[in-house]
């Protein structure tokens, strides 16, 4: 089939847009030409690739001179490229050069606008694909560098049509509603339209009104999109920016440890080196009996400070038992005390006047009298 493919068709001319390019460590490009409404798979194999002088980009428009083939693993048409002329820019890469230019222009892009990522995040959000290697490898460099950190997913599409209504809506979403520090935006690598919704205007500005830093991990190293030119940190790769967003609490643990210990042995020697200048300076000047006097001033100063203190204990001894003695004499004159005893106090009510002689009363007098425990009342008779 293959063969009868090639004689049928002579050599051909086609012009299209570059996409999907692929460098494979043989030399060889593979990528895909297109238009508006269809497109080409096409192979441009490393001898004929060294001749051209340059190397295909995605975006780029082309000029292809080659024959048409079959893959036979595949059973896929392509075409095996030859020759290969520039054009300029495709219409997808002019539109998307045009909407950098207008984003830039609005400072979307301006570095003195960038936040920087929070050191100890309490949650971050992540939105991206909930299946897959990005999701997976984000979680476990957050697990392993900072178990404590909560993670709140926001699963969306990343791909394919409506993707970037999704993504725009997950981000908006996200700062309304979740106790975020941080926002890591990302998926894997892929072509110029595997992360077109990346380069869409809606996740831009989504990104740049984001209340918290937003970390871009789109694709690879290599991959370049909008998201990350506006974002606050771009990260190379998905596992990249959860290292960007967490710190490493293992390492700092160890970092800490050492530098108490050099703290600790720095602080040793100074004492140390103190000590033997101070011995120095005393040994030196001829003042080792001032430094024995002072001493035995020290001593005794310790002595007469324990004297002392032996004797304000004493005082403050001698001062409870005086007003233990006080005490108990203002208990024996207490009307209480005479209570105690079975007397009565006699109250004339209503003024309430304590009754000394029997002279002061009357027939019919109401009178209260007082107990130690409770009262009762009484009148004069006659």
């Amino acid at each position: 089939m293959r063969v009868r493919l090639e004689q049928a068709f002579p050599p051909l001319l086609v012009e299209g847009e570059v996409s999907n390019l692929s460098r494979h460590s043989s030399g060889h490009v593979y990528f895909t030409l297109k238009d508006d409404e269809c497109q080409l798979r096409c192979a441009l194999f490393r001898t004929d690739a060294l001749r051209l002088g340059f190397v295909p980009q995605d975006g780029e428009c082309l000029v292809l001179f080659g024959r048409p083939s079959l893959y036979g693993k595949r059973s896929e048409v392509q075409m095996v490229v030859s020759r290969a002329f520039r054009r300029g820019a495709g219409k997808a890469a002019e539109a998307l050069e045009a909407l950098r230019r207008r984003l830039g222009e609005e400072g979307l892009f301006a570095q003195a606008r960038k936040r920087a990522i929070p050191f100890f995040p309490h949650s971050i959000g992540i939105v991206t694909s909930p299946t897959g290697a990005v999701i997976h490898d984000m979680l476990s460099v957050v697990r392993r560098r900072a178990p404590g950190t909560h993670v709140y997913l926001l699963p969306t599409r990343v791909g394919g049509d409506g993707a970037e209504e999704e993504i725009r809506d997950a981000i908006d979403f996200m700062n309304a509603w979740f106790p975020i520090d941080v926002l890591i935006v990302g998926r894997g690598g892929g072509s110029l339209e595997d992360l077109a919704a990346f380069n869409d205007e809606g996740v831009a500005r989504a990104v740049f009104r984001s209340r918290v830093p937003v970390i871009s991990a789109v694709g690879h190293e290599v991959n370049v999109t909008i998201c990350d030119q506006v974002a606050d940190v771009r990260a190379p790769t998905p596992s990249v920016a959860a290292e960007l967003a967490v710190p490493d609490c293992a390492a700092l643990r160890r970092s800490l440890s050492s530098a108490a210990g050099r703290l600790v042995t720095a602080q040793e020697r100074a004492r140390n080196r103190l000590v033997r200048r101070l011995d120095d300076f005393l040994g030196r000047y001829g003042l080792r009996a001032l430094r024995a006097r002072i001493e035995d001033d020290s001593r005794r100063a310790d002595e007469l400070s324990e004297r002392m203190l032996r004797g304000l204990q004493r005082g403050i001894d001698d001062a409870r038992a005086g007003l233990r003695e006080q005490a108990g004499r203002l208990d024996a004159l207490s009307p209480l005390a005479t209570l105690e005893r079975g007397y009565a106090i006699v109250e004339k009510m209503p003024e309430r006047r304590v009754v000394r002689g029997a002279g002061e009363l009357r027939v019919g007098d109401e009178l209260r009298l007082r107990f130690l425990r409770g009262e009762a009342r009484a009148r004069v008779a006659p």
